[in-house]
Order: structure tokens, then C-alpha cells, then sequence
């Protein structure tokens, strides 16, 4: 098996390894010089997702929104997890993972051959496709970097701050690569989200409108770690939040 030590650099660019490496030693030197700004940085990167945790995050979400539509709808959706899983695995081996641009092709093609710097494929394809195509792949991040490739790839993304100026910045970014990538920024989807707390209600509802006013195309309900209990639980909350929304159930 491949040594995972290296496998960023080992799956990079030389010039941008060079680059980094630059750019490393520069805010090494500069930390240096300010040690009580170290302490400052540490806390922002313990707050922050790596993009480990984003990839793990998204990839779990997708293999579960499949097994619940291939019990609710189709089998066939079983192949969404099946592929999420063999994605996961070659990247846990290899250290990365097959890019967007050949994700897309390989969801929406019978037959695809791709020759990239990374990954070969000789016609290959999936065996049915998804009756869906194609199927939007939305990012989380909570990077510079982060917001930049999902302005050049994203379908849509996962902000991982609250509306306010560090939402604002983080779409201006975004709005800015997905510009020089000759995309519409517009069509971007943005999901927001709110959590549960005994605040009830009112405050969800209050957060929505934050979110709908910062221009989120989607909002998640999160339910999750608020002491609810039984699943029954979990559904009346939601039901309330429809209800003060006047969503139809």
C-alpha cells in the first residue's frame, strides 16, 4: 500500500509545491515575530473544517441519500453509495480522489474514456446511469481555496459560516472564480443551516430569514444534539418549522 505521508505533495504540481512550500515558511517567519498571533490562529483552525472532513462529510451524506432512495424508490440508487465507498477507498489508498469534471462525465455518460494526470479510464461507465442527469455535486468548504474551486466546479456549496460578513466575503470569493471560469455565479445553489435549540420556533424561523436574506437557495433543519429523543421527536420539531413557514407537509 501506498505511504499516505507524502500524498498531497506526491499528487501535486511541482511549481505549487514550490509555492506553498514559499508560502509555509512565510508565515512561519512572520508567526515568529508575533507569537501571541499563533495562539489566535490556533483557535480559527480548530473551528475549521480540513478538507478531509469536508470529503468525508459530503461523501457520508451522499451514500446515505442513496440507501434512503433505493429503499424509498429504486434499488438502482444503490449504485450512488456503491460509488461514493470506491471513491473513499482510492482515496484513503491513493491520497485523491477522481475530479468533478470526470465525476460529471462518469454520471452522465454511457461510455467514457478519460486520459488525466492522476486517473486512466478506458470505456468505462456506469451500468444503469441515474435516471437524474445530470446530478448537481455541491461542495462544502471553509477556505479561500475552498470557495475558489467551488466557484469553478461546484453545482452549489455548503457554507460553513453564518450569514454576516464572513458569509459576504466567502461568496464575494466564490462569485469572483466562478466569474473567470466563464460561469454564472447565479446559478450557484447555496444551503444554508440552522440548528434546534429550547429557543424554539420563533428563533429558527428568525435564522431562516437570515439565511434567505444572504441569498441561500436551501436551508437544513438541523435536529441533531438538541436532547430530543425518539425519532417522533425529531419529526413534530420539523413539522412545527413547516408549519411556521407554511410548507406544505
Amino acid at each position: 500500500m501506498v505511504t499516505t505521508i507524502n500524498r498531497v505533495q506526491r499528487n501535486t504540481n511541482e511549481a505549487i509545491n514550490r509555492r506553498i512550500e514559499a508560502a509555509t515558511g512565510e508565515r512561519i517567519r512572520r508567526l515568529a515575530r508575533h507569537p501571541l498571533a499563533i495562539e489566535r490562529r490556533l483557535r480559527e483552525l480548530d473551528r475549521e473544517w480540513d478538507i478531509e472532513r469536508v470529503l468525508e462529510t459530503n461523501a457520508a451524506l451522499i451514500a446515505l441519500a442513496g440507501i434512503a432512495m433505493a429503499a424509498r424508490l429504486d434499488r438502482r440508487w444503490l449504485m450512488l453509495p456503491a460509488l461514493v465507498t470506491t471513491f473513499l477507498f482510492q482515496h484513503a489508498v491513493q491520497g485523491w480522489c477522481p475530479p468533478i469534471p470526470l465525476l460529471r462525465r462518469l454520471l452522465t455518460e454511457p461510455v467514457v474514456t478519460h486520459d488525466g494526470e492522476f486517473d486512466h479510464i478506458t470505456g468505462a461507465g456506469l451500468a444503469p446511469l441515474p435516471h437524474q442527469r445530470p446530478i448537481p455535486i455541491w461542495i462544502g468548504g471553509q477556505s479561500a481555496p475552498a470557495y475558489r474551486r467551488i466557484g469553478r466546479l461546484a453545482d452549489g456549496w455548503f457554507p460553513q459560516v453564518i450569514p454576516g460578513p464572513a458569509l459576504d466575503e466567502a461568496r464575494a470569493i466564490v462569485a469572483d472564480a466562478a466569474t473567470e471560469a466563464g460561469r454564472d455565479p447565479a446559478v450557484l445553489g447555496m444551503e444554508g443551516r440552522v440548528s434546534w435549540t429550547s429557543d424554539g420556533v420563533d428563533k429558527i424561523v428568525d435564522h431562516l430569514g437570515r439565511w434567505r436574506d444572504a441569498g441561500a437557495t436551501h436551508v437544513a433543519v438541523n435536529t441533531m444534539n438538541a436532547g430530543l429523543g425518539p425519532v417522533d421527536a425529531h419529526l413534530e420539531v420539523l413539522a412545527d418549522v413547516a408549519s411556521a413557514l407554511s410548507l406544505s407537509k
